[in-house]
Parts: structure tokens; sequence; C-alpha cells
């Protein structure tokens, strides 16, 4: 009963997931089919009910039945078992089937032998339970058709088991359109059908059909394209009305949409205006259809319809976006316009098209035939650079910079201006200052806008001197950082990449300087070596040129290798690009920049641009020429002669030189000899500036090295006090035996820069004395004070752990290497102080010789007047050796003259000495009157030489004025910021102790105290150092020792932790106040301009007496600074002993140190007036 259950439920519903499944995947909506499968249904049902479940309920099992069914498995039974079940159906007084008796023991038989069988066997469980399994399988998918889709499967259910009902399918797809098509549209016009399915399955073909209406019959298919989850299609110029639906996947039911095609108003006449933006200040443009504008432009337009129309719209699509915009419509209704007072305007900012569009009264729209293209120039913002200096320059705090400044607009520029930021800057703000501005009444560019060929691109060039001494306190280390910045009449602001300004010592300038100048040298040896080297080959060609006089191919391929050398000589040397013109040009230019005053460099770099200049017209021009008329006039030889031979002789051919030709290489050798004789002058003339330069260098860097040995030397004696050589380990005897062999190293190679000097200074003792005495002077104080040995004697002394002994030669060493740095640095000074010393002497001699003539004058007239004729000859014979001595004393003047390059003196001292010989010969001759007219013109003559010899003299102490206040004043430049610097600090040191009630100092903070101490006391030793050096001006050299006081005062002050404004502050703040004293004395006008124009007016060689020198005028201005300062003090002193009764020992001090400085003050007026004042004395000598 449970199989045939199981199986007649499995069919059944198989039949209806089976009948189900093809209705919902086929979406069967006709009638007719749906009965049909119903009817396969319910067939299916009652076959299924017929065949399994009837005879299930029909069918009884009798005891006899299953006894057959038990012996059909037991056939060892026979029918035993089926005779003991009828035997027990029978009654027991029968014995129609035996006896009773027998019957019961065949039922006994058979109980006992179905008692040993397995009955279960008999039992065929395996097909209901697949029976059973089958049903729960499909219960199971009937299930999850439920589960998954609960509507779908009762839908499908409901349509099987009732298809009298109308319950059609869901479609799968649902075709909509997204924006439904115009009911009317204009002729000529355009829309776009765009369709989506609601259920966001869009089929893969989506059909449009459409119809015209005068053509019912005609159908027209097209399908649409998508994109993405939409299908479009664009009717395009739509001339008669039809209509239209689509069909796609499984939905065809879209009902037809009727789109009505009229005649709307149209556009007979369009004008428009363009009015640029307002600070173009252009003319307004009248264009018509497609236009270029400038972006920001403001577009009016007016036209005429053909018809009276409800409303008029300007439409415009740029990049997908439309904008349409109701234009103004005329009482007429058939003018419209969009003036500049509309409610709205129409400014355009992209490119884009646009079109008109007129709408009727029935609200037909309709657009214009034509879509017209609007291109846009955009207003770029300026580009702007800086084309020098380049991006990392260095230059000095005073120096000047020339901004290099190219900017260009499409439109015009407006202003340019430089923003510049300093690191030392307190607030890290931008200072602008205006570079270029363009006036009002200038000429704009691109004044006319687009009319004609348009506007022309703005472009400026600016050359700027940006001036940075008028930026205060620039100091070494410190930067600047600025930009350009372009502004255009937009306003638009465009900057120019940040660049930086690294302000410099004069020291690492001075490197730089000499990294130039060697690279001057190494290019001129280049040159050089390439003119030798074209010489070299000239002169083999020239010897093949005259024995045998013949020459073939391959001496034409060496004439052109000539050729070509001496053409990369030329450009070496008078290059344009990368010539030494070039290089000597930057160097001058670094000079003048920085303000940097190296009379000797500067005018040696102006001459050897000069030498290179006469090289290059004189010989470079004229060597080319010939060598190159020498190779046409050759190779025209050649080919003549081998223009017949076969090509294998061609090399071999022996071609006699053309006599032109030889002449012309000829004089081109001789050209490359004169070029080398001057080059290698040349050459050794800017060496010999390079050497000088070089040696100074040498010298800095071993005092500087000498310096730190010494506060190595220093350290190592604070680290080793009080022990012994053998208390040391041997760690610290290992390290002072380096600081030893250091120590001994730098004298070796303080050695060989002596011995690059002697030589030197040999060499320049016949060409340039005065050279060679500024080299010897420096010579002579490492001789006198025995540097070098003093340098191995104090390395001797650190390794035997004598460390005071080392310490004070080591100090000795650093002050005899800073004075014969000074020497050398100044080299300039130095050979004018030299050349002013010898001028002098020379001074001294000619004045001398003028009275000797002057009395020898008076000696001539005296012997001249004498009767006797014996007489008168004896004397004129003494007088004539006497007039020859004379003129040989001359002579050597002469020669100083020359050498010290004071040729117009000499010149005078020449012509002196001729006549002096010429009145010698009358005197000897007995020629009275002669030779005492020669004896006057003689001495007048000296007197000319001699006043021309002051002029000489003067020039020289102006320039050794000018170098050695400039000197000075670069130092005090430095003191004065260092002190500053110091004072800064220091207040700020004692700021920070304020806070704390008992004024202490951290452990940090002393450490910091303790350096900045060290650093005032260096400074102050700096400062008496310079002052020693200052041996022609009293009055200065007083006013820097003064300040060096001050210093010393303010770190004893430091050193004993007293920063507070009573102590340490007040000696800085004096210091500073006594460098700028200084300085206002050094920049004042009164030093040279009083003197510019003036002349010595004595001849004897001296000053007219009570006229100031001119560096007694800066020294009187100082001395009145320094007087009113004292008597400041000493005010301030009398107030502050009225107010307390008594002075403090500090006031005291301070007291006794004003009367010392007055003392001294005084005394320094007194000289200077006395040496004003007082006439000369003449030596008994002269």
């Amino acid at each position: 009963m449970l199989w045939n259950v199981a199986r007649c439920l499995s069919l059944v519903l198989l039949t209806g997931l089976f009948v189900g499944g093809v209705d919902y995947g086929l979406r069967i909506q006709d009638a007719g089919l749906r009965w049909i499968l119903a009817g396969c249904f319910w067939t299916t049902l009652a076959w299924g009910c017929w065949q399994f479940l009837l005879p299930a309920i029909r069918h009884r099992y009798s005891d006899l039945y299953v006894a057959q069914h038990i012996e059909r498995f037991f056939p060892d039974l026979g029918q035993r078992l089926s005779s003991s079940i009828a035997f027990l159906e029978l009654p027991a007084e029968t014995t129609e089937a035996g006896s009773a008796a027998l019957r019961l023991a065949v039922i006994e038989s058979t109980s006992q032998e179905i008692d040993g069988l397995d009955l279960g066997q008999c039992v065929k469980s395996e097909g209901t339970w697949r029976a059973m399994g089958l049903m729960l399988a499909v219960l199971l998918l009937v299930g999850a058709c439920f589960v998954l889709d609960k509507s779908a499967a009762t839908q499908a259910a409901s349509r099987l088991t009732r298809p009298w009902n109308h319950a059609p399918w869901p479609r799968w797809n649902q075709l909509e359109f997204v924006e439904p098509p115009p009911l009317k549209i204009a002729t000529g016009a355009s829309f776009r059908v765009r369709v989506k399915d609601l259920n966001h399955r869009l089929p893969e073909k989506v059909m449009l059909q459409f119809r015209a209406l005068e053509d019912e019959d005609k159908q027209e298919v097209v399908v649409m394209e998508q994109d993405g989850e939409v299908a479009q299609y664009r009717f395009s110029n739509l001339q008669r009305s039809f209509r239209l639906r689509i069909v796609g996947g499984d939905d065809d039911t879209m009902l037809w949409n009727y789109v009505t095609v009229m005649n709307p108003p149209t556009v007979e006449d369009l004008g428009l205006e363009i009015h640029a933006p307002e600070y173009m200040q252009w003319p307004v443009e009248r264009v018509a259809g497609s236009f270029r504008v400038l972006q920001g432009s403001r577009v009016t337009l007016q036209g005429q319809l053909d018809r009276v129309a409800a409303r008029v719209f300007l439409v415009t699509e740029e990049e997908n976006r439309r904008r349409r915009r109701a234009l103004l419509l005329d009482a007429d209704g058939q003018r419209f316009s969009l003036p500049l007072d509309a409610p709205f305007d129409w400014t355009i900012e992209e490119p884009c098209r646009y079109w008109i569009e007129v709408e009727d009264e029935n609200q037909l729209v309709g657009v214009s035939q034509d879509q017209w293209e609007v291109r846009v120039v955009t207003d770029l913002a300026p580009v702007v650079s800086v084309d020098s200096p380049p991006r990392q320059h260095q230059v000095l705090g005073g120096g000047v910079v020339f901004l290099k400044v190219t900017a260009r607009d499409d439109f015009g520029l407006r202003n340019l201006d430089l923003h510049f930021l300093r690191s030392d800057a307190a607030e890290m703000e931008e200072v602008p200052v205006a570079l270029w501005r363009r006036g009002d009444s200038d000429d704009r560019p691109a004044s006319t806008g687009f009319l004609g060929p348009g506007p022309v691109p703005d472009k400026q060039s600016v050359l700027y001197r940006w001036d940075l001494a008028s930026l205060q306190d620039l100091h070494p280390g410190n930067w600047i950082e600025y930009r350009v910045v372009a502004t255009d009449f937009k306003g638009q602001v465009t900057e120019s990449p940040t660049q930086r300004l690294g302000l410099i010592s004069r020291n690492e300038l001075d490197q730089k300087i000499m990294r130039q100048q060697a690279h001057i040298i190494s290019r001129l040896e280049e040159s050089l070596r390439w003119q030798r080297d074209a010489r070299r080959h000239a002169l083999e060609i020239q010897l093949q040129f005259q024995d045998p006089g013949t020459f073939q191919k391959s001496d034409l391929d060496h004439l052109q290798s000539v050729e070509l050398n001496q053409r990369q000589v030329k450009e070496i040397l008078f290059g344009t690009k990368d010539g030494i013109p070039v290089d000597v040009d930057q160097l001058l230019e670094v000079l003048q920049n920085n303000r940097v005053r190296l009379p000797d460099l500067s005018g040696q770099l102006k001459r050897l641009l000069r030498t290179l200049g006469r090289i290059h017209e004189e010989q470079l021009v004229d060597i080319e020429a010939q060598l190159l008329f020498t190779l046409k006039t050759s190779r025209s030889e050649h080919e003549t002669v081998v223009k017949d031979l076969t090509l294998g002789t061609l090399e071999d051919v022996q071609v006699p030189v053309n006599p032109a030709a030889r002449l012309a290489f000829q004089r081109a050798v001789q050209g490359q000899q004169s070029v080398i004789r001057r080059l290698e002058r040349l050459l050794g003339e800017v060496s010999e500036q390079e050497d000088y330069q070089r040696f100074a260098y040498d010298i800095r860097r071993m005092a500087n090295l000498q310096d730190q040995y010494r506060e190595q030397t220093q350290q190592l004696q604070v680290d080793r006090l009080g022990r012994t050589t053998e208390q040391l380990t041997d760690k610290e005897k290992a390290q002072q035996r380096q600081a030893g062999e250091r120590q001994t190293e730098l004298a070796r190679q303080f050695e060989g820069v002596l011995n690059r000097m002697l030589p030197m200074q040999q060499r320049l003792q016949e060409s340039d004395p005065v050279s060679a005495g500024v080299l010897s002077e420096a010579i002579n104080i490492a001789q006198q004070q025995a540097l070098s040995g003093q340098m191995r004697e104090s390395g001797r002394d650190i390794e035997r752990n004598q460390l005071g002994n080392a310490l004070g030669i080591q100090l000795e060493v650093h002050e005899g290497l800073l004075s014969m740095l000074s020497i050398l640095s100044n080299r300039h000074e130095h050979r004018l102080d030299r050349m002013l010393e010898q001028l002098q002497e020379a001074a001294r001699g000619l004045e001398k010789a003028r009275v000797g003539q002057q009395d020898l004058g008076r000696q001539l007239e005296a012997a001249a007047q004498q009767p006797q004729a014996s007489a008168r000859k004896k004397a004129f014979a003494k007088l004539a050796e006497n007039q020859q001595r004379l003129g040989q004393q001359v002579k050597p003047l002469l020669t100083k003259l020359r050498q010290l390059g004071a040729q117009q003196s000499a010149d005078g001292v020449q012509s002196a000495g001729e006549q002096m010989d010429l009145t010698a010969e009358a005197i000897r001759q007995d020629l009275g009157k002669q030779a005492v007219a020669g004896s006057q013109l003689s001495e007048q003559k000296l007197a000319a030489a001699q006043q021309q010899l002051q002029r000489d003299i003067f020039q020289v102490e102006r320039g050794l004025l000018r170098q050695q206040l400039d000197r000075l004043k670069e130092q005090l430049v430095t003191m004065l910021q260092q002190q500053q610097e110091i004072l800064a600090e220091t207040s700020a040191l004692d700021t920070l102790r304020i806070v704390d009630p008992q004024r202490r100092l951290t452990r940090v903070q002393r450490g910091v105290l303790k350096r900045l101490a060290e650093r005032q006391r260096q400074l102050a030793l700096d400062g008496l150092t310079s002052a020693r050096l200052l041996e022609r001006s009293e009055a200065f050299r007083f006013g820097l020792q003064a300040a060096g006081q001050q210093m010393t005062r303010a770190a004893d002050d430091l050193a004993a932790e007293l920063t507070d404004k009573q102590n340490a502050q007040t000696a800085q703040l004096q210091a500073v106040a006594q460098l700028q004293r200084l300085l206002q004395a050094l920049q004042t006008k009164v030093d040279t301009g009083a003197t510019q124009g003036a002349e010595p007016q004595a001849t004897t060689g001296q000053q007219r007496p009570g006229a100031a020198s001119p560096r007694s005028l800066s020294e009187l201005i100082l001395l009145e600074l320094m007087q009113r300062n004292i008597n400041q003090q000493t005010e301030e002193l009398a107030k502050a002993r009225m107010a307390a009764g008594t002075w403090t020992k500090k006031q005291q001090l301070q007291y006794a140190e004003l009367a010392r400085q007055q003392g001294q003050l005084a005394a320094i007026v007194d000289r200077l007036r006395g040496a004003a004042v007082q006439p000369a004395k003449e030596s008994k000598d002269e």
C-alpha cells in the first residue's frame, strides 16, 4: 500500500513540476495551450490513481495468500504451510481431509519447521523505501520552488489546477520610455527616443518600429543603440508625421505613439555683439554664426522671425550640458534680442554650440537649421622666469645682484614685482619690491581684440639692479629667498620658481675668486698648448714646402689639422660663448657686484681683455686668413695635377708648392710664434697675480689651523694639569705625539710655501721691485720671527708635555702668520705703501739735486764775474766736475721712477739730466753766460719734475688712503655684527635668569654662557690685534683699542656670570657704540671728496702749513665723536655721585678710565695739530 501511494504521489508531483516549469519558462499566454497542459496534468493524476492507489485500496491479503507467498521463498516447505493453514480452517470433526490427528501432526510438523526459518526474507522492503525516497525528493524539490519564488510557484499551481481562470504570467521585460516622445514637433527638428526596462533586464536587441501616417502599410524597424541600461535612437530633420512603438524581449505590448510634425516660425536674421571683459578695453565686435571669443566675454544678440511667435529661446550646449534661456520678444512677436540690461547675461566661459529655438502659440518648438560653434580663447596666466642669476647664487651682504627677468602674457602684462624673504627675519613675511609697471599712457598689446590678425603676445625683459646694501643687518651664512611675481590685466598672478641668495663671507668670496682666476689661467694654458701644437705641425709643413718644395695629399690633411687647431686657439681666446673673455667678464662682474675693490686684479683682468682683443685683431685674424688661403690654394693645385690620374696613384703624387701659398704660410708661422710669445708673457703676468692670492690663501689656511692647534693644546693642558709625563696613560701620550706631529707637519707645509715665495721674490726684483719688496716684507716676517722653527719647537714641547711653553709659542706663531696674511691679503695697499716710501725717497733725492743745482748756479754767477781768466778757468773746471757729479746723482732717480711707473716724473728728471749735461759741457768750454742760463734752466726743470713727482705722490697717498679705510671699514662692520649678536644672546640669557627668583642658571645655560664669554674674549682679542696693525692712524688705533677694552670688560663680566644691564650689557653697549662711532667717521664723505680736486701746493715736497691731510679729517671726526662720548659718561657719573653722595668701586674705575682716555685724546689732538702747523725742517744733508 505504502509503495503504491509513494509511486502515485511522485508521479503526480513530477508531472506537475514539468508542466508548471514549461508554463513558467515559456510564459504561455494562449488559453488552449494552458488547457492542454492542465489536461496532461489531470490525466496523469487519474492514471496514477487508477494504476497505483485503486489496486492497493481494493487488494486484501488472506492467510492462504501469505502462506503461498512464504512457500515461494522457501521451496522446501512444499505446500505444507498452505495445507496446514487450510487444515486449521476446517472443523475438527470433519474427515474429508483426513483424520484430525493426521491434520494436527502436519500442523505441528509445519509449525516446527517454520520456527527455524527467517520469515523476514519474505518481505520486499527495498522497493517501498525507494518509492518513499523518490517521493521525499520530489516533495523537497516542490518545496524548494515555493521557497525560492513563492509567487511564481503559486501562480504556476493556480494556472495548472484552474486553467479556466485568467491568471497571466508577469512579463520578463517591461519596456518604457525614459521621457515620452513629443506629440508635436517642428519640421526639421530632432529628438531622441530613450527606453529603459523596468525590470532592469534590457533585452540584447531593442527594436524601434515606426510608420509614416501617410503610408500605414510601410513599417520600418531599426535596432536601437544601447548605452548601459538605456536604449536610444535619434530622429533627425523630421519632415513627416509618424507613429512609433518599442518591441524587445518578451514585451511587444507597447501601444503606438503618434508624433505630429508641424512648421514653426523660423529665424530670418541673427546678429551678435561681443563685449570683451572690461580689463581688456577692447571695442565691441560684431559677428554672426560661429565665432571666436575671449573667455569671460559677454555676448548680446538681436534677430528677426518670419512670423509671430510666443517665445524664443537661446540654447547652448557645452560638454553634454544644455542650457535653455528665454530671450526678450518685442510687442510685434517677431523681433527678439538679448540686450546688456537683460535679466540674465550670456557670458562665455567654455567652448560650446548654440542655436535658436522658437515656440509658437501651440507650444510647438522650432529649432534653427544651423547650430554654430563658439571657440573660446583662454586668457592664460602670465609666464615669468628669472634668467640670471642662477637658482643658487652666492653674494656678499653688501653686494649688488642683477636680476634678468623675462615675462610674457598672451594679452598683456600689468606689473612685475620682486618678493623676497630673509632667513633672519623675526616674522616670516615677504617683502615686495616693484620691478616694472605699465603706465596708463603706455600702449597696451592686443588693443584691437580679435579683429584683423588678432592679438600679439606681450613680452617684457627687465634688468633690475638689486642693491643688497639697502637691506640692513645681512650676515654671512644667512640666505634670501626670492621670486618674481607677474600680474596681467585680468589680475592673474604667476610666480617664478623660488631662488636663493646665499650670503657669504669675504673669505669665501676670495676662494671663489681664486677658483675663477685659476680657471682663466687653465684656459690660457690650454690655448698656449693648442697654439704650440699648431705651430709645431706648421713648422713640419713649412719644411716640406721649402725642401723639396712639393707636397702630397697627406700634407693637405696635415695642413687641414693645423687650420683646425688654429681655429680652436681663436675660440678659446676670443669665443663669444665659452671663451676666456666670457670668464673674465664673469669674474669682473663678481668683483663689481660684490663691491670688492681689488685694483690689481681688476686692472689686470681689463688689461687681459685688451691684450686678447689686440691679439685677435692684429694676429689671429691674419693667421687664420693666411692658413685658409694656403689650404685652398694647395688643394686647388693638387686637384689640377691629379684630375687625369688613376685612383691608385693619387696618394704619392708630388705637387709643386705655389709661391704665394708658401709666402702666406710663412707669414702664418711667424704670426703663430708672435702669439706664443705674447701668450707666454700674458700667462706669466696672470700667474703672478694668482700666485700672490694663492700665497694669501695658504697663509690664511695655516693661520686657521694654527689657531685650532692652539685650542687643542689648551684643552690638553687642562686635561693634564698637575701631571708629569710619567703619570700619563699610553693613550694620552699617543694623543700628545699626534698633536706634536700635526704641528710639525704644519711647519713643513709653511716651509713649502716659503720655498715658493723666495724664487718669486728674486724673479720680481728686477722687473717689479715694488712687488718684490712687498713679498720680501712678508718673507722677512717669517724669517725674523723664525715661524717655521717655532712651529717645530712647539711640536716638540707638546710631545715633552711642556704645554705651557707650547701655548705661548703657538700664540706668537699665530700672530706672525696674521702679520704675513695682512701683507699678502692687502698686497695692493702694501705695494702702494712701499711705492709711497720709494717715491718720497726719490722726492728727497730730487730736492737734494735741486738745492745742489741752485748752489751751483750761484757759484757759476760768482765765477763768471771774476776778472782774471786763469782764476775763472780754474773755478769753471771745478764747477764742471760738480755739475757732472749732480747729473750722475739724478740718473739713479730716473731708473727708480721708471720702475715705479711714474713716467711723467721720470720724463721730467730725464729732461733735467740732459740739461745738466749740456750745462756741464758749457762750463768746460768756458761759456759763462750759457752755463749760467743752463744752470737756471736745469734748476727749473728739476723743480718741474719735483712738482710732477709731488702729484704722483699725492695720487699714491690717495689710493693708499682708500685701501686702508676700506679694509678698516670691512673689519669694523664684521666686528659690529658679531658684538650685536653677543649682546642679544647676553640679554636673552639675563631674561631667563629673571624668571628664576634666585637668578640661578641651569647647567646648560652655564655652558652657553661660557661659550659666549669665550666668543666675547676672542672678539676683544681680534679688535686689539687690528688696533696694533693700524700704524699710520693713531686716532683710529686709539678708538679701536677703546672698543677692545670694553669687550674685555664684558668678557670678564660674562665669565663671572654678571649678565645684567649694570655689568656685561653696559660694557657691550659701549663697545657697540664705539664701533658705530668708528664706522661713522669712516663713512663721512669728507675723507675723499675734499681732496679729489686738490693739488699739492708746495714744490719742496712738504704739505702746505695748516692744511689737514686726507686721513686727519676722518681722525678729527672720530676724535670729536669720542670726546662727546667722554663728556656724556662724565656727566652721568657726576649725576650718579650727586644722587648717591659717593661712587661705587666700579664707578671709580670707570672715572679713572675716562681720565686716561681724555689724556690720550688730548695727546693725539696735540700731535695732529703739531703735524699740521709746524713747517718741515730741512736736514743738514739736504
